[in-house]
């Protein structure tokens, strides 16, 4: 059989093709070319694919935030975070990290003795494990109601609605948010959601607001 198929004019062109340095050569630097640039395509594609849906679900999030609906803000919120994981996976995927991946996978598959049915098992609590870490950096360092309050401060917006109003407006102009709470210490007001005071610059225990 062996023989056979050397003799087929597809194998003799094939060897033929292998044995000639220059064409080989040709085509394996092309290969290798493509190998390296392969992961930042599909990167760039994907982006463009996921960046417009991110930006509108982020768009509809700020927006319910500033009217007051909660349950289109949960939903855009948790949509975004959606959005966010397989671009955060090709993102791993372009920096190679499928090689610790796998190599963590060969781990876990000798602890348990290469039975496939536990190693989905354990994938399956893994999933929603990493979307509730994904969830709760998204919740301290994308949506902290405490960097929020500070930008809006800064830039004279309310600290509810994040619209513009005068530097001594008590209520927002445009949704009546109350911007004030009595400091705990020395009684002045100073502002809703921020650590200290503005008067005596003691801190705030934000737990009750």
């Amino acid at each position: 059989m062996k023989q056979v198929l050397i003799a087929k004019p597809e194998s003799a062109n094939l060897i033929a093709f292998l044995q000639d340095i220059n064409k080989f050569g040709t085509v394996e630097k092309g290969y290798q070319q493509a190998l390296f640039w392969y992961p930042s395509i599909q990167l760039a594609f994907q982006s463009l694919f996921l960046l417009p849906l991110i930006l509108l679900a982020l768009s509809v999030h700020n927006f319910a935030q500033r009217k007051g609906y909660g349950l289109i803000s949960l939903m855009s919120w948790h949509l975004l975070v959606i959005f966010f994981i397989p671009l955060i996976l090709k993102i791993f995927e372009f920096l190679q990290v499928g090689a610790l991946f796998q190599f963590l996978f060969e781990i876990v598959s000798a602890i348990l003795g290469g039975l496939l049915f536990l190693i989905n098992y354990l994938y399956i609590l893994l999933i929603p494990l990493i979307g509730f870490g994904i969830i709760k950096l998204f919740q301290k360092f994308v949506f902290n109601s405490k960097l929020q309050a500070a930008n809006r401060v800064q830039k004279s917006s309310c600290i509810k609605c994040a619209k513009k109003i005068k530097p001594h407006d008590s209520y927002c102009p445009h949704c009546g948010y109350y911007q004030y709470v009595e400091c705990q210490h020395c009684h002045n007001l100073t502002y809703k959601h921020l650590p200290y005071c503005k008067q005596c610059g003691h801190s705030q225990d934000m737990s009750n607001w």
